[in-house]
């Protein structure tokens, strides 16, 4: 045998053994998987319910920790934001620099007056009182000059800067404005409008701006708050970035995803942050306090493979020793099939097996001695009655096999009426066509619903033999309403309305008995058909008392109880037949819906045939 060939046999072999093991046939393994599933399903959602709730634990105290800082440093931050404010405002006040300004503004020799000097010595006053390391420096602008306080690190103002400042001071009308369009340079700058305030004549005089170094401002407020050393932070206004720190430059609000409530997991870029948002009031910023987060989701991620792992190990061997048990379970059960198997057709046998199951007290037990002891009793019945039964209905069968067969009646019938046909007797021919339709009918018929109009052809033939049988004093007649021929309807449902009508209106009434058929199209679509008569009369709840076996039913009776029921049996309890009278009628009447799905049903068979 070559490799190939050895290979082939084996894959086949590993199919048929892995149908058979996915053949979830038997009890014991649809038992098996349906409580693995049980098991899997529980222990799964609990260890992903548990995980998820030792993270978010995690990350509430992690949020805890921050907020505690965080509101010590916000208020640091706000207390130390108000320096440049209370610094900005002593600047623009001052006698010295708003007398010179106002030189300038008036269009005097400023030079003369040694302006630029005396502002400078001014501002550069105020502004070691006030100094502090994120106090960069200080610039007052006018028409004619800057000054800027002495400062290494300081930039001056380009045309283009110094122009978009004066605009938004302008517009603040003296107030306080931060102003950040240039924060990626690392100087977050507080902006103000030096207004005349002599005589409060408030006219714009030059513009004061104070640079504040972030980056050096909450350095030294997470030193003093003993915070995380490695908070990154971005504050906003109205929808505009004011700072961010150097790791988050660049990056824009509209990055930040939406946050779940206060506090939560997101992701910029390649690197994941534990973020919390909130509000500056005095301020009116919002801030973004973010703390790196890569190192702990990486151990998340491991700690929840690891804990994945284990839990599938778990479950494998759950599952193994729940099959186990339940194949040990229903390894009685097998063996009873087994039994009941091999007992059974003529040839019945009991099964011997080597564990006596009579020992057993639990169920199994019990099924295995309730089993042996009906075969037992079965097997003396078989030798003893069973034989002598089986030749019985032999016996039956021969004799039901002698019995006439209906091809031979119908082909007696058709003898019958080509001879009255070749006499002339044209009221036998008549009568005996319409007695071999009528026994054609009942009892070669194939569906559960026909045509209405092959009912009423039906019930015309059984009429013509009762009108030859009685003459004058039967009178029938037909009330139709269009386009109902199609209608299905259960066979034989509405001849023995009229047989019962004939029978007790003509029979016991010796004048004429008159019978109306009606047939109308009633509300929701409903047929209703109702045979009258004259002559007798329903007894009160007739229907009822035939259905509980308080009336004793015979003849017409049964016909009348069997419409009924196979009505009901057909379309539903809510229709069906009713017995009344009415204005000296006895009145006969069914419900049938138009349409059901019998009638698809019929339209198929017959299409079939």
């Amino acid at each position: 045998m070559n490799l190939r060939v050895f290979m082939r046999q084996l894959s086949r072999r590993i199919r048929e053994r892995l149908t058979g093991m996915w053949n979830f046939s038997s009890l014991e393994k649809k038992l098996a998987l349906a409580v693995s599933l049980i098991v899997v399903c529980i222990v799964g959602l609990f260890s992903l319910a548990s995980f998820y709730l030792t993270k978010s634990h995690y990350e509430a105290m992690l949020y805890q920790s921050m907020s505690t800082s965080s509101s010590l440093v916000t208020y640091l931050l706000s207390s130390h934001l108000d320096d440049a404010v209370q610094l900005s405002d002593a600047i623009r006040s001052d006698a010295v620099i708003q007398h010179h300004l106002d030189l300038i503004y008036q269009g005097k020799d400023y030079r003369r007056s040694n302006s630029y000097d005396n502002i400078y010595t001014s501002q550069l006053n105020y502004y070691l009182q006030y100094k502090k390391p994120y106090l960069t420096y200080s610039a007052i602008a006018n028409p004619r000059f800057v000054t800027y306080t002495y400062d290494y690190r300081y930039n001056r103002f380009s045309e283009e800067m110094l122009q978009e400042m004066q605009a938004e001071a302008a517009r603040a009308l003296g107030s306080p404005v931060w102003f950040s369009r240039y924060a990626e340079d690392g100087y977050l700058y507080l902006i103000r409008q030096i207004r005349k305030i002599e005589y409060l004549d408030l006219y714009d005089l030059g513009t004061v701006a104070i640079a504040i170094d972030m980056e050096e401002l909450l350095t030294e407020i997470t030193r003093e708050s003993q915070g995380y050393p490695n908070i990154f932070w971005i504050f906003s206004q109205d929808g505009r970035t004011i700072y961010a720190s150097s790791e988050l430059r660049g990056t824009s609000l509209d990055q930040i995803p939406d946050l779940d409530g206060q506090y939560g997991v997101i992701s910029l870029g390649d690197h994941q942050y534990f973020a919390m948002q909130g509000q500056l009031k005095d301020l009116d910023w919002n801030y973004y306090q973010l703390v790196p987060y890569d190192t702990t989701a990486a151990a998340q991620t491991t700690l929840l493979r690891t804990y994945v792992i284990v839990v599938f190990l778990g479950l494998a061997f759950t599952v193994f020793f729940i099959h186990l048990s339940i194949r040990r379970a229903v390894s009685g059960i097998q063996v009873l099939c087994r039994k009941m198997n091999a007992f059974r057709g003529d040839n019945a046998q009991a099964v011997h097996v080597p564990y006596d199951y009579s020992r057993r007290k639990d169920e199994i037990g019990q099924l295995h001695l309730y089993f042996d002891n009906m075969a037992r009793e079965i097997e003396t019945l078989i030798n003893s009655d069973y034989k002598l039964k089986l030749d019985m209905k032999n016996m039956q069968l021969g004799a039901l096999r002698a019995q006439i067969n209906p091809h031979f009646l119908y082909n007696t019938l058709d003898s019958i009426y080509w001879r009255a046909k070749a006499s002339g007797n044209e009221e036998i021919c008549t009568m005996v066509e319409s007695l071999g339709l009528l026994l054609r009918s009942s009892l070669s018929q194939k569906h559960s619903l026909v045509p209405f109009r092959e009912e009423l052809d039906l019930v015309n033939r059984y009429l013509s033999i009762q009108q030859i049988r009685y003459e004058d004093r039967l009178s029938c007649r037909f009330q139709l309403d269009d386009g109902l021929e199609d209608v299905l309807v259960p066979p034989l449902s509405i001849q023995p309305l009229v047989e019962n009508s004939i029978k007790y209106g003509l029979e016991e009434f010796p004048d004429t008995c008159s019978i109306i058929i009606s047939a109308a199209r009633g509300p929701e679509d409903i047929l209703v058909v109702e045979v009258r008569n004259n002559g007798s009369f329903f007894e009160e709840g007739l229907l009822e008392k035939l259905q509980q076996s308080k009336e004793q039913a015979s003849g017409t009776g049964i016909g009348l109880l069997n419409i009924h029921q196979r009505i009901q049996l057909l379309f539903g309890v809510e229709y069906g037949l009713t017995l009344y009278n009415q204005d000296g009628f006895a009145v006969a009447s069914i419900r049938i819906p138009i349409t059901c799905q019998g009638g698809l049903a019929y339209a198929e068979t017959d299409h079939r045939r």
